[in-house]
């Protein structure tokens, strides 16, 4: 079947395309008074350790640098250098100065990632680009990833490029790991750490090494981190049960670059993540619900081996990249059988496995004003479920096309536009096949009005084919109608400006999901829901070389078929989202070696939703919560090889959950609060 909306919202992405450059001219003024504000807080490496920079604008002229030239409309890109100030734990600590992705859950295994209050689910989401197919459990993390493996991160929201592969409904989330090149410094050609660190609340002791070397284009990198504690305690001193931390990650790499530029580079990353867990992972508790037992074993494991090839010093019209890969992750879970609300003695076991085999075959094209990247990906992504009585599965097999330009035509205006057609073959828990064809298409617009004001506008319009159930609901039984394939289309609007070190900038957006698959295991595998996401971000900020302060504000409104929507009806698309400010202060004493800094996150009180899906006594409103996090690092200038850190989390002790949390809405749901206050040292020794 062919997807018969493709023309028509082809045709209004095409009379969008040229809004917005129309658009740009006619509204400048009034968006430099608007609050409608683009949001970009890129930080920029600049070498030095312990160093955050907010981004900066560059606007090149024809024949200007590539990396001048963004795609769609990135929100969030945190960087090496980053990574490295804040030391993440978790994802949530990752983005969590980013007032535009909100990360629910309290730990690595139950936290899930939205973007403009969108579940990452509906993104397209990369490790290293390789695809990630993870929707197993409702209860339990999409993609669980551990932040200390990582070099970057960059979150495209709503409006995305082509070649950020198949399924960009609501924007994409590229992860990047670590090289040899980005540990090592001072030249040399081998290297190595060990850390170690403990936090108060839980009791938790991490304990990660790496090592690394090169020689004769040839490099070798293995790290590993393993994460141990206890369950930890809330604002009010109460002790949140399956809380315990139990991650261990590891990531290998082996990679050889020739003189000709010629890159081949073989990974394997690891994540696993297991313990006793509340029975819902994601839950406190439920009140009046049916008889399970307090807690179950959680046991996680995600896998991603990526092959890749590329030229890197490569110029002209040849400049090929070809990435194979695949990723698994697997879900065991282990329950008491009660009988009569008491526990029989006997255990349940079930395990959910979904599985992506994905390749790209690219060649980008460098002209005079740009680049254009083009070719062609293909994917196998299964998701299967199986327990003592009976196994069930459905399945995706993917191809497309795709070309993507980035273009700097004047000295002025930066062009992003490019499209894909993909084919997909789905096949259901009956065998049955459903065929589709769809076309997307993305275009995005920079046009800088002075040497430090712009105006920023995109719009993109993305088939996604027929996306596969939740492992954990499929059902062997279901009869399959035809499945609408489900599209997404994007657009925001807005404007930066850049100067002696400031930053102004903001956005509107809105994001579209029309035939959003929500199948039930009793209602069937055909259901679906339109969803949609509308606000405004804003972010402001000031560098001056030894330190950064910078903040953000976004307001979302989601919701379902036209009416407001809780986080039961919204599974795997949304949650409530409200208003949500983020700051984050760095500051450099180098004649000290010492660094000092802190974040902090607010949300505003947020009005109960419209609907009512889980809690027959009504909804009610969101809690508001401010959270304050500070650190404070030392490298003794005679042991620079040596790396002291102290911090404290939550400083102020606040009860709350984050809000992207599940079910803190519900008058009868009882939701995971986050850690209370925890103090924390670390020790690093490099060789």
């Amino acid at each position: 079947m062919t997807d018969d909306r493709a023309t028509t919202s082809l045709r209004r992405m095409l009379l969008v395309t040229v809004s917005p450059v129309i658009c740009v001219f006619a509204a400048g003024t009034a968006f430099a008074q608007s609050p409608a504000r683009d949001y970009t807080q890129a930080t920029a490496a600049t070498g030095e350790t312990g160093t955050v920079l907010l981004g900066e604008v560059v606007v090149a002229g024809s024949g200007g640098s590539e990396e001048s030239i963004e795609d769609g409309n990135t929100v969030a890109v945190v960087d090496y250098t980053e990574i490295e100030t804040f030391r993440p734990q978790t994802v949530q600590d990752l983005f969590r100065r980013e007032s535009a992705v909100s990360v629910g859950g309290t730990i690595a295994s139950n936290q899930k990632v939205y973007v403009h209050g969108i579940e990452e689910t509906n993104l397209a989401v990369t490790i290293d680009g390789s695809r990630q197919n993870n929707k197993l459990f409702h209860h339990n993390a999409t993609n669980v990833i551990d932040p200390r493996l990582l070099k970057a991160a960059r979150v495209d929201a709503g409006v995305a490029a082509a070649d950020a592969g198949p399924g960009a409904l609501a924007g994409a989330i590229a992860y990047e790991t670590v090289d040899v090149e980005d540990l090592l410094r001072d030249g040399r050609n081998w290297g190595g750490y060990v850390e170690g660190g403990f936090q108060t609340n839980g009791d938790t002791f991490s304990t990660l090494g790496a090592g690394y070397a090169r020689s004769n284009g040839f490099e070798v990198l293995g790290f590993l981190n393993r994460v141990d504690g206890d369950d930890y305690e809330d604002g009010d001193g109460r002790t949140v049960t399956g809380t315990g931390a139990g991650l261990v990650s590891g990531l290998g790499k082996v990679a050889y670059e020739g003189l000709s530029g010629d890159r081949f580079e073989f990974s394997y990353e690891r994540v696993t993540d297991d313990g006793v867990r509340p029975y819902r992972a994601n839950i406190g508790s439920i009140i009046g619900g049916r008889p399970v037992p307090d807690t179950r074993i959680y046991d996680l494991d995600r896998q991603n081996v990526v092959f890749s090839y590329e030229n890197t010093q490569a110029t002209g019209w040849f400049d090929p990249k070809v990435t194979l890969a695949y990723s698994t992750t697997n879900l065991e879970t282990e329950e008491d059988i009660l009988l009569g609300g008491v526990p029989s003695g006997n255990k349940a076991r079930y395990e959910a496995k979904a599985e992506s085999f994905n390749a790209t075959f690219a060649n980008e094209f460098h002209l005079e004003m740009g680049s254009v990247n083009a070719g062609v990906d293909v994917y196998r992504e299964t998701a299967d479920f199986y327990d003592a009585t009976y196994s069930t599965g459905e399945k995706a097999d993917n191809i497309g096309a795709f070309a993507q330009a980035r273009l700097d035509p004047t000295d002025q205006l930066s062009l992003s536009f490019g499209g894909r057609i993909d084919h997909q073959v789905f096949t259901g828990t009956n065998g049955g096949d459903q065929r589709n064809t769809g076309a997307s298409g993305n275009a995005s617009v920079k046009y800088a009005l002075t040497d430090h004001f712009a105006l920023k506008a995109g719009v993109s319009s993305v088939f996604g084919g027929i996306v596969l159930a939740e492992t954990f609901i499929q059902n062997p039984a279901w009869i399959y109608t035809d499945i609408d394939p489900v599209r997404g289309d994007n657009g925001f609007a807005g404007f930066e400006f850049r100067y002696a070190g400031f930053m102004l900038d903001g956005q509107l957006f809105r994001t579209d999901i029309e035939n959003g698959r929500t199948p039930e295991y009793r209602g069937g595998p055909s259901l679906t829901h339109d969803f949609t996401s509308t606000g405004f971000d804003l972010a402001a900020g000031y560098d001056w070389g030894t330190g950064n302060v910078r903040g953000g504000f976004t307001s979302v409104t989601t919701e379902m078929d036209g009416s407001g929507v809780d986080s039961y009806v919204g599974n795997y698309f949304t949650v409530p989202m409200g208003e949500i400010f983020t700051l984050a202060l760095v500051q450099r004493v180098d004649e000290y070696g010492l660094t000092f800094g802190a974040d902090a996150e607010f949300a505003l009180e947020e009005e109960a939703p419209a609907k009512n899906g889980a809690d027959p006594a009504g909804v009610q409103p969101l809690e508001s919560y401010a959270v304050v996090n500070a650190f404070v690092e030392y490298v003794p200038p005679q042991l620079s090889n040596v790396t002291l850190r102290a911090k404290v989390d939550n400083i102020f002790d606040e009860t709350y959950s984050d809000r992207a949390t599940y079910g803190q809405e519900f008058s009868t749901v009882v939701p995971l609060r986050s850690p209370g206050r925890s103090f924390g040292v670390s020790a690093r020794i490099e060789f």
